[in-house]
């Protein structure tokens, strides 16, 4: 790399001394003195900025990129040097077309967000096109291309060292060809860099200055190959006015590139940082935090590769399925998924985080990640224990109904034959047959009142027609205690909070029933998003169905000898 470096400096610094000799030169830079300034600027700053995106980025980065178009810019200036060897020309006339493909490149690897980091840089459809139409432009206008022949020759009127067989009607066509190709080609990247742009935040405006100078030297190229198709002649003012435009385009290009170059290496160093910060981290919260203000992503969230869940899970175990739009950002440990960096803002650092992110801020965020799984697996476990509880409450709505609809019916209808058999038997004068047929009524009342309430015991109707404290006032009824019922609570409870609460207050009532008591005071309210049951003469006891049935919902109990307070989350 720095041979190669080495040898660009040259290219450019022979480039910047012809540049400034206008005897020497048939280009734009020989026309007038502003021009020549343009050139010498523009290639030195290319060539800088090549270098440093180059040096930065690594063999695979866009600096290739910006450093061919550094060259393709200084091709003109080789093309017109008029002592040079005639393959020099040539040479040059083969690598000046190459600047459009080279520009339309950088513009979409900073639209692509391939540009930061050591990854590979891969190039779109329309970059490859672009290469290709060009590759193939050149070789065939360099084989059949006859300076001689060609009335508007100005720089390189010279014999091709390459021409194989003249052609000028053919080359004339290619030419046109050539402009048209231009034309698609600038107006496919001026569409794309158009959505890139929209869909950039305000924190991205590092990388949309790198896509809008791009553009903006791309529409100067294509501009200058539809006004001249084939050899240009400086002379002409257009040209000329568009050669200075398309200089200062690709001054502002470099700046963009230096200035993108300069804010990556800022945030490579922040994220190098987030080692020291993340292995003194204390929790999942303060490493977010850390990693946050490291990258300068407000809104950047943390997921955890959980193998039972089969994918990531936030840092409350809930499961965070991928980003639709592809922004997660994976982090591993050695071949393994550790975790991923999701940012809606489109910034610099996202392309870098990955990357970035040294061993011990890795061993952090595993660590973290194997607190996160714990904490999945609890959370699975209090969401099974969540719907056993519902469908146990589910059972007993269904047992109740089925009761009452099929086992009470018909007791009913026996209950209704025996009162009628009864009825008939006593206006018969069959005292033996009556007494019979009324104790069989009462039996069967007996046995009635027995299945109400066991239906009752197994789910209260009026519980979800009535309200929590309604079916507290009926359970006292039942009870034979005196219990009281003091309602505070504001909205509807949800039914699985409202059974819960229930049942407590219910085991609490048997308890003091079989202890003896006469008398027991409830009191529900809500507090901070809470249903509060308050239970005063309650026998203490272990309560073990009513902890297992409260904790399913994230509740919990607090005893002591005669008083009994259940806090049941209503969310």
């Amino acid at each position: 790399m720095g041979t190669a470096a080495a040898v660009l400096a040259g290219v450019a610094t022979a480039t910047v001394q012809l540049s400034t000799d206008s005897d020497l030169l048939t280009t734009h830079a020989a026309v007038g003195p502003a021009a020549g300034a343009v050139q010498v600027v523009a290639s030195l700053a290319l060539v800088g900025a090549g270098l440093v995106v180059w040096f930065g980025g690594g063999r695979g980065s866009p600096g290739v990129a910006v450093l061919g178009a550094a060259v393709a810019f200084m091709a003109p200036v080789w093309i017109g040097w008029q002592d040079a060897p005639p393959w020099v020309q040539s040479l040059g006339a083969l690598i000046a077309p190459l600047l459009l493909p080279c520009l339309i490149d950088v513009a979409t690897s900073f639209s692509t967000g391939a540009d930061g980091g050591d990854r590979p840089h891969r190039r779109s459809g329309l970059v490859r096109v672009a290469y290709v139409v060009t590759v193939v432009h050149v070789v065939l206008r360099a084989t059949l291309h006859d300076p001689f022949l060609d009335p508007n020759c100005w720089a390189d009127c010279r014999a091709d060292t390459l021409l194989v067989h003249p052609a000028p009607d053919a080359v004339a066509v290619l030419d046109l060809l050539w402009s048209a190709a231009a034309l698609l080609l600038g107006a496919g990247l001026v569409l794309s860099s158009t959505v890139t742009v929209a869909r950039r935040s305000s924190a991205a405006v590092l990388d949309v200055g790198v896509v809008v100078t791009a553009t903006a030297a791309v529409s100067v190229q294509v501009a200058r190959a539809m006004l001249s198709p084939g050899a240009e002649d400086p002379r002409r003012e257009v040209l000329q006015l568009l050669f200075v435009v398309e200089g200062v385009t690709l001054v502002l290009l470099a700046c963009a590139l230096a200035r993108f170059t300069w804010c990556r290496e800022q945030h490579r160093a922040s994220l190098r940082r987030l080692a020291d910060v993340a292995s003194e981290a204390a929790g999942i919260e303060s490493l977010a935090t850390a990693l946050s203000r490291a990258t300068g992503l407000s809104d950047l969230e943390l997921g955890y590769w959980v193998p039972a869940a089969a994918g990531h899970v936030d840092a409350a175990g809930r499961p965070m399925p991928p980003d639709p739009h592809g922004r997660d950002v994976s982090v591993l440990r050695g071949d393994a998924p550790v975790a991923v960096i999701r940012s809606h803002e489109d910034h610099a650092s996202m392309a870098l985080i990955g990357e970035a992110l040294g061993p011990a801020a890795r061993l952090a965020l595993d660590n973290e990640r194997l607190r996160v799984e714990e904490v999945y697996h609890v959370q699975q476990l209090a969401d099974s224990r969540a719907r056993i509880v519902s469908a146990s409450d589910r059972a007993r709505r269904e047992l109740e109904r089925d009761l009452h609809d099929g086992a009470q019916q018909s007791l009913l209808a026996v209950l209704y034959s025996l009162q009628v058999a009864a009825a008939a038997s006593r206006n018969r004068g069959d005292d033996a047959q009556t007494r019979a047929l009324e104790g069989s009524v009462d039996a069967c009342r007996a046995v009635l009142a027995e299945l109400r309430e066991i239906a009752h015991g197994l789910f209260p109707v009026i519980l979800d027609t009535g309200g929590l404290a309604a079916a507290l006032e009926n359970l006292g009824d039942r009870s034979g205690l005196v219990v009281t019922v003091q309602d505070r609570t504001v909205a509807p409870l949800p039914k699985p909070v409202a059974h819960a609460g229930y049942l407590a207050a219910a085991a609490a009532v048997a308890a003091a029933t079989d202890c003896g008591h006469s008398r027991v005071d409830i009191r529900l309210h809500h507090t901070a998003g809470e249903l509060v049951v308050e239970v005063y003469g309650a026998p203490a006891g272990a309560y073990v169905q009513t902890h297992d049935r409260v904790g399913a919902l994230g509740g919990h109990l607090v005893r002591d000898d005669e008083n009994l307070r259940v806090v049941i989350p209503c969310e």
